[in-house]
C-alpha cells in the first residue's frame, strides 16, 4: 500500500525498529509491550510528523484517498505553504509588478491586507464561498460598499490569477463564488466652467510657483490625463516641434499623447529648458510636486473664492467632462476625455489632433469669458454622479 506511518525511535531491549500494526500504533515484533511515541508519514516523497498515531492515520488514508482521486497535491503538506493565501498574495503582487509592469500596486496591497488579516496563510483551495462571506462580514463598517466591492474584486482578480497558473498542475482547482455586493455611488460636487476659472485666476493669484497654476490649468482643459501623470512628466516628454506631451507614467502603462494648444507650446518655452530627465513640474529642489500639492492650493483657491466642497479632480476633470458633454454631446466629450465606452479609462483613442486641439481650445475655462465675466461672491455648485 503506498505511504506509512513510521517511527524513528527503537525498541530500548533490542534496539529493533517499530512496526505499524494497523490498529493500534508501533510496537517492537518481539516486545509487543514496547511502543512508539512519535509518528511519521512517508507518501510520495513528504515526510510528515505526528505525536499522535491516529491523526497520523488519518491523514495518511486523506493522502490515498486523494491520490487515487487523482487530486493529491504535495504542497498542501509542505511547511512553507506555496497554496497559503499569504504567499500567493506575494507573488501575485509580484507579478503584477514585473510582468504586467504596473506602475503602482498600493491599492492593490491595501485590498489583499485585508484578505492577509482574516484568512492569515490558510491554504486558499481551502477558501470557499463561506469563508469569503466570513470575510465580508469581518471587514470594518466604515468601509463604504464601493470600497468592499473593490476589495472582492481585487481578491477575486488573485483567485482568477491563481487558476490561471494551477490549470494543468491542478484542473480540480476551481474559484469560489463570491459574495455579490451591491452599492450606491456618491454625488460629487463640481462647478461650471466660469466658478472654474474664477478658482483657476485665484490659483494664478496666490501660488508662488506659476507652474502650480499651468498644471491645475492643464488638468482643466486636457481631462484625459490625471493629477498623478501630470506631475510626473519631464522636460523629454515635450515634442514642441509638433505641439506635443507624451504621458509615459501611467496606470495603464502605455504612452498617452496629448495635443496641446498652441498658448501652452509657447508658456513651455517660456520656461528655461533643464536637463531631459529632470521633472517639468518640479520644486526648487529639482524634485517633482508631491501628490497633494495641486490638490491644496486647489483647496486653497477655492476657500478664498467661497467655492465649498469640490476637491481638485472633481473642479477640474469632471467639471469640464460635464461640460463639454452638455454643450457637444457624449461622443465628442468621451473623444476629449479619452474614453471610448462609458467605463471610466478603459480603453484610449487617438482622434485627429487638430480635431483634439478644438476641443481642448473649447475646454479652456477662459474661452468665451471677459476679464470681468468672473462671477463674484460663492462660485455655482453643480452635482455628478462619481
Amino acid at each position: 500500500m503506498l505511504g506509512g506511518v513510521y517511527s524513528d525511535q527503537r525498541c530500548p531491549l533490542c534496539g529493533g525498529s517499530f512496526k505499524d500494526d494497523g490498529k493500534r500504533g508501533l510496537s517492537c515484533p518481539n516486545h509487543p509491550e514496547q511502543r512508539a511515541t512519535n509518528f511519521r508519514i512517508a507518501f510520495k516523497g513528504l515526510c510528515l510528523r505526528f505525536i499522535n498515531y491516529d491523526d497520523a492515520q488519518q491523514v495518511l488514508s486523506g493522502m490515498r484517498f486523494k491520490f487515487r482521486e487523482g487530486s493529491f497535491d504535495d504542497r498542501d503538506y509542505r511547511k512553507d505553504q506555496p497554496l497559503g493565501f499569504s504567499n500567493l498574495a506575494d507573488q501575485f503582487l509580484i507579478y503584477k509588478a514585473t510582468v504586467e509592469k504596473k506602475r503602482s500596486t498600493g491599492k492593490m496591497v491595501y485590498h489583499l491586507n485585508y484578505g492577509r488579516n482574516f484568512f492569515q496563510n490558510r491554504n486558499i483551495k481551502d477558501i470557499g464561498e463561506g469563508e469569503l462571506q466570513d470575510l465580508l462580514a469581518f471587514l470594518p463598517s466604515h468601509l463604504s460598499d464601493k470600497t468592499k466591492k473593490n476589495i472582492f474584486t481585487t481578491l477575486h482578480s488573485l483567485w482568477a490569477w491563481v487558476q490561471k497558473r494551477e490549470r494543468k498542475k491542478n484542473p480540480f482547482f476551481i474559484i469560489p463564488e463570491f459574495p455579490s455586493i451591491q452599492y450606491q455611488l456618491a454625488w460629487r460636487r463640481i462647478v461650471d466652467k466660469p466658478t472654474q476659472w474664477q478658482i483657476l485666476q485665484e490659483i494664478e493669484r496666490i501660488a508662488p510657483n506659476p507652474k502650480i497654476y499651468l498644471a491645475c490649468l492643464w488638468l482643466a482643459t486636457y481631462p484625459n490625463v490625471r493629477p498623478g501623470e501630470l506631475i510626473h512628466v519631464k522636460e523629454k516628454d515635450f515634442d514642441l516641434l509638433n505641439g506635443t506631451l507624451e504621458i509615459n507614467f501611467n496606470k495603464e502603462n502605455k504612452p498617452k499623447k496629448i495635443y496641446l494648444l498652441p498658448e501652452d507650446v509657447e508658456t513651455v518655452k517660456s520656461f528655461p529648458r533643464s536637463f531631459p530627465d529632470l521633472y517639468f513640474f518640479r520644486k526648487k529642489t529639482g524634485r517633482t510636486f508631491g501628490g497633494k500639492l495641486l490638490w491644496r492650493w486647489w483647496k486653497r483657491a477655492c476657500d478664498n473664492s467661497g467655492v465649498e466642497g469640490v476637491p481638485l479632480y472633481p473642479g477640474t476633470k469632471h467639471s469640464t467632462a460635464t461640460d463639454l458633454k452638455r454643450s457637444l454631446g457624449a461622443t465628442r466629450a468621451r473623444e476629449a476625455t479619452g474614453h471610448t465606452t462609458n467605463k471610466a479609462f478603459e480603453r484610449y483613442i487617438v482622434g485627429d489632433p487638430e480635431d483634439l486641439r478644438a476641443l481642448y481650445a473649447y475646454a479652456r475655462p477662459d474661452k468665451g469669458l471677459t476679464k470681468n465675466s468672473c462671477p463674484s461672491g460663492n462660485g455655482n455648485l453643480l452635482k455628478l454622479k462619481e
